[in-house]
């Protein structure tokens, strides 16, 4: 299994323009059984709150556990598929 730290996601997510994204994006296709830590994801977010509008942050709220989050809050809750739009 591959860790991936916050930085990472960041570089995916938030700068494309960075001189690293073309390799950063090539690993997180290729590196397999990747995982990262509750504490990661909660860094990724702080940091997307400060870099990102209501719209592009609104794109970042995907989970299988839509059943969760509907009816709770006013943020549009969809599955990876759905984001995707595949039938």
């Amino acid at each position: 299994m591959t860790f991936i730290d916050t930085d990472i996601f960041v570089i995916d997510k938030l700068f494309p323009n960075d001189d690293r994204y073309g390799i950063n994006k090539a690993f997180l296709n290729e590196a397999e059984e990747k995982f990262t830590s509750i504490f990661n994801l909660f860094e990724l977010l702080g940091i997307a709150s400060f870099n990102l509008n209501e719209v592009e942050l609104m794109k970042l709220f995907v989970t299988w556990n839509t059943k969760h989050f509907n009816g709770r809050t006013h943020l549009s809750v969809q599955t990876p598929k759905e984001f995707l739009d595949l039938d």
